[in-house]
Formats: C-alpha cells, structure tokens, sequence
C-alpha cells in the first residue's frame, strides 16, 4: 500500500495527497486504488504548521486531519486514510 508522508510544515502538505498520493501512486492497478497520506504533527516545537488553502492553521493534531480528510471527495474517503502522528514530544518551555 502506497504511504506518502509530510511534516505539518511541508509546502506542499495541502496538495500532495492528490498531487503525489493518489495522481502518481494509487493509480499502481495493485494498491487498488488504496493509499495512506501521513502527515507528521510537530507543533509548537518547529515551524507553526502549513496553512490551509482557506486560510485556516491547524491547531492540534486532531484538526489537521479533519482539514486533510475534507479535501478528499467521498469516493476518495473510502480508499484514502488521512492520518496525523503527533512527534512533538515536550513542549520546549515546560522546563522538561
């Protein structure tokens, strides 16, 4: 099964999950049109994340997949998994 993955930060976060994901490796008649877009949360401990096309910034892990999954049409719902892994860890100011 194809995997694409991006840092929240990534430029190209909002248009890669059909730009590479499903127009370059979903098309493969093996996945079946199946496919998985990763994106990796890390928060307030880099960059802020990427905007969405509407002008929105995430705020939390559980946002961002929500934006990512109402990008995809209902047809692309059921054979794309949008999933968010949050890998910020501590927060740099809590004195950890």
């Amino acid at each position: 099964m194809p995997i694409e993955v991006k840092k929240d930060s990534h430029r190209d976060l909002w248009t890669a999950m059909h730009d590479q994901l499903i127009a370059r490796y979903t098309t493969d008649p093996e996945t079946h049109g199946f496919g998985i877009y990763v994106v990796l949360w890390f928060g307030c401990n880099s960059k802020p994340p990427t905007r969405h096309p509407s002008g929105a910034r995430p705020e939390n892990p559980d946002e961002m997949r929500r934006l990512l999954e109402e990008c995809l049409t209902p047809a692309e719902a059921r054979k794309i998994a949008a999933v968010v892994i949050e890998v910020s860890g501590p927060i740099k100011d809590a004195g950890w």
